[in-house]
C-alpha cells in the first residue's frame, strides 16, 4: 500500500508538471512576431468568428461580479501630512511589466469622489490625465441615468479659471481644442473635426493650518468621440483605423506616456478604459520585446482591473488596432490592407 500510494503521488506531480508545461507553451506560442501574428489572428479564415470566441473563452473567469470586487483592490493612500484618514478611490494602478512610468485605471470622478480623485493625482504624481469619456455624457441615456454616479466637470477648462476641492486647487493654465494628430498630418481638417480637448492643470495643496506643499502639473486630455460600451466614432472622410491610430497619438505625443504617470477613465473605468489600456500595452511589449499576445494582455490587465475591454467589438478592435499600428511602423507590408479593410467592416457591422 504505501508503495502504491507513492505511485500515485508520482503521477499526480507528473500530471500537474505536464498541465504547467502545455500552459507555458501555449502562452510561448501566444506572444509571436508581427507578421506570425497577422497571420494566425487575423488573416486566417474565420478570424473574426475565432477572435469573438477566444473573447468569450478568457471572459468566463473575469467577468463575474464576484471577481470584480475581489481583483485589483482599490488603492488606498493617506489624507497627508500624517493624517490616518485613508483615503478610498475606485481606481487601481496597473502593476503590469510594460506600465512605464505608472498607469492607473479609474471611474470617471462623482460628485462624492471628486476629492479623492484630486487626492490621488497629487498624492501620486500623476501628471497626465486621459478621459475618454465626457462630463455628464451619461445623461444621454435618459433610463439608466443617475445623477449620483454620472461623471462631472471636475477639471476647469477656461485659462485662469479654478476649481477648489479643498485642500485642493485646480487651476486651469491653458486649454484648447484639438484635431487628432492623424487628420492634422493628412492636411485635410477644419474647425468641424475637432475631436478633443488639451487642458494644461495646475493642482496645489492648500491648507493654511500646513506647511505649503509643491504644486504639480498635469496635462488633461478629454477624448469626445467614444460613446460608452462602443468604438470610437470615426470622422467624415476618415475611417475608424484612422480613429484609433489617431488616439494612440494623442497619449504619445500630448500625454507623454509611457515616460509620464498615466491615469486613463471612462465613466466605469473598465470598457473603454479597458480597451485603450490594453492596446497600450500590447504595443509596450512589441517595442520591448518584437512580440504580441493580446490574449495574456488582456488576462493580465483583469487581474488588476476586472472586466477590462467589456465585450468582444472591444476585444476586435483592440487586435485591429495594433495591426494598423504594425503597418504604419512597416511591419507589416501593404499587402495586409485588404485583410484589414474587411476586418473593419466586419466589425462595424457586427455593432447594432
Amino acid at each position: 500500500r504505501p508503495q502504491g500510494n507513492l505511485l500515485i503521488r508520482c503521477l499526480r506531480e507528473r500530471e500537474e508538471q505536464l498541465l504547467v508545461q502545455a500552459a507555458n507553451e501555449e502562452r510561448d506560442m501566444g506572444a509571436l512576431p508581427p507578421l506570425t501574428w497577422f497571420s494566425m489572428h487575423i488573416d486566417a479564415s474565420n478570424a473574426y468568428n475565432a477572435l469573438r470566441e477566444e473573447y468569450y473563452d478568457i471572459s468566463e473567469l473575469w467577468y463575474s461580479a464576484k471577481n470584480h470586487k475581489t481583483a485589483g483592490p482599490y488603492i488606498q493612500e493617506p489624507y497627508g501630512n500624517g493624517a490616518q484618514r485613508k483615503l478610498a478611490v475606485n481606481a487601481q494602478e496597473i502593476e503590469m511589466s510594460y506600465a512605464g512610468a505608472g498607469l492607473y485605471a479609474s471611474e470617471g470622478p462623482t460628485k462624492s469622489s471628486v476629492f479623492d480623485f484630486w487626492a490621488l493625482i497629487y498624492q501620486r504624481k500623476i501628471t497626465s490625465i486621459m478621459s475618454v469619456n465626457y462630463p455628464r455624457e451619461e445623461r444621454l441615456n435618459a433610463a439608466t441615468h443617475n445623477e449620483d454616479t454620472e461623471t462631472i466637470q471636475y477639471w476647469p477648462f477656461m485659462e485662469g479659471q479654478e476649481m477648489r476641492f479643498m485642500p485642493y486647487t485646480v487651476i486651469c493654465l491653458h486649454s484648447e481644442c484639438k484635431m487628432s494628430p492623424t487628420i492634422v498630418s493628412s492636411g485635410c481638417g477644419n474647425n468641424s473635426m475637432l475631436v478633443y480637448r488639451l487642458s494644461k492643470l495646475r493642482v496645489s495643496f492648500n491648507n493654511p493650518i500646513l506647511p505649503t506643499q509643491p504644486h504639480l502639473d498635469v496635462t488633461h486630455v478629454c477624448y469626445y468621440r467614444w460613446p460608452d460600451g462602443r468604438l470610437p466614432v470615426p470622422i467624415e472622410n476618415f475611417s475608424i483605423a484612422d480613429s484609433a491610430v489617431g488616439l494612440l497619438e494623442i497619449v504619445e505625443q500630448d500625454l507623454n506616456w509611457p515616460e509620464c504617470p498615466l491615469l486613463i477613465h471612462c465613466h466605469a473605468g473598465i470598457g473603454r478604459t479597458g480597451t485603450l489600456m490594453a492596446i497600450l500595452l500590447a504595443i509596450q511589449q512589441a517595442n520591448d520585446q518584437h512580440l504580441v499576445h493580446i490574449k495574456d494582455t488582456v488576462q493580465e490587465l483583469r487581474k488588476f482591473r476586472a472586466k477590462s475591454v467589456m465585450n468582444y467589438w472591444q476585444y476586435i478592435f483592440v487586435y485591429l488596432t495594433i495591426a494598423e499600428v504594425f503597418v504604419k511602423r512597416g511591419h507589416l507590408d501593404g499587402s495586409t490592407r485588404h485583410r484589414l479593410t474587411q476586418m473593419w467592416n466586419e466589425l462595424l457591422a457586427d455593432i447594432p
